[in-house]
């Protein structure tokens, strides 16, 4: 874990995370103003590996992590830090659907 709040955790992502992150990125509304299109499963797994192989501590081009609810220990989301086009560093998000304004 790399830190948490008083309802949530931020931790690497795992293979465990695989059905909840495909969910959350076929989804057409998370996924409007990344790619403009839900991905597929098999997209999502290949993504969901490529996040999980890459050497932290050499790669600085992106962090990507788990957001996971303390209370039931669920995957709901995503959170990053990407270095754009510009050479700025953005921070991002993607959340489960079901969990917008919920307080979450």
């Amino acid at each position: 874990m790399l830190f948490e709040t008083e309802r949530l955790y931020i931790r690497e992502l795992n293979k465990s995370d695989t059905e909840l992150f495909a969910k959350m990125q076929g989804n057409a509304n998370v996924m409007k103003y990344v790619t403009g299109r839900p991905k597929t499963k098999e997209e999502s797994i290949n993504e969901l590996e490529k996040i999980i192989h890459i050497d932290k501590k050499t790669n600085r081009e992106f962090i990507i992590m788990a957001v996971v609810r303390i209370d039931s220990n669920k995957f709901v989301g995503t959170c990053a830090v990407i270095k754009n086009d510009d050479g700025e560093h953005e921070i991002g998000y993607r959340f489960i659907e079901e969990y917008w304004g919920n307080g979450y």
